[in-house]
């Protein structure tokens, strides 16, 4: 996950290796935030935050609307999803499978090795849409990261406290 757990600690027991060198390199897009830069504490989406699993990256883009996985021993692309909106948090990993939200309101769980949808779950009470950032999201966009706690996945979407908001907890 993210920050290492659902505390989002930033602290893990494994260590580094005593020697670290670069192995590859990839450009991404510059990343588009959901806020402008005058709603400063309200970037959340300012930089991409991939995660690693296993021999994999897997990096979340809100930009191009997807999650690619990449090796982390060449930098070769293994594979790409596309959702309908940005993903703007990082995914949550965990056995072989892959969970990130998106703006257009919905949860997904993919395979790992392959980028398979297995689940999609819409987070809101319907699939209305809205302008936003110049384009249609969700009315209830998920714009906090999915978490992973006791074998649980937990998330939430919508922004406008006047439209409810909805929070969810799965199996994993």
């Amino acid at each position: 996950m993210w920050r290492y757990d659902a505390a989002r600690s930033g602290a893990t027991a494994d260590g580094l290796a005593e020697q670290l060198y670069l192995q590859w390199a990839r450009r991404m897009p510059k990343p588009a935030p959901a806020w402008s830069e005058e709603q400063y504490k309200l970037q959340f989406d300012k930089s991409y935050e991939p995660i690693v699993m296993g021999k994999r990256i897997f990096v979340a883009s809100m930009v191009g609307d997807k999650v690619t996985a990449y090796d982390t021993d060449s930098g070769v692309e293994i594979w790409r999803f596309y959702c309908d909106g940005p993903v703007r948090f990082a995914p949550v990993g965990w056995k072989d499978r892959i969970y990130f939200v998106s703006d257009d309101g919905c949860l997904y769980c993919l395979a790992a090795a392959d980028g398979k949808l297995i689940r999609k779950l819409r987070l809101g009470p319907s699939d209305k849409k809205i302008l936003g950032n110049g384009r249609l999201i969700s009315i209830w966009p998920a714009r906090g990261g999915p978490a992973l706690f006791d074998g649980k996945i937990y998330c939430a979407a919508s922004i406008w406290p006047f439209m409810g908001v909805e929070i969810y907890d799965t199996a994993a």
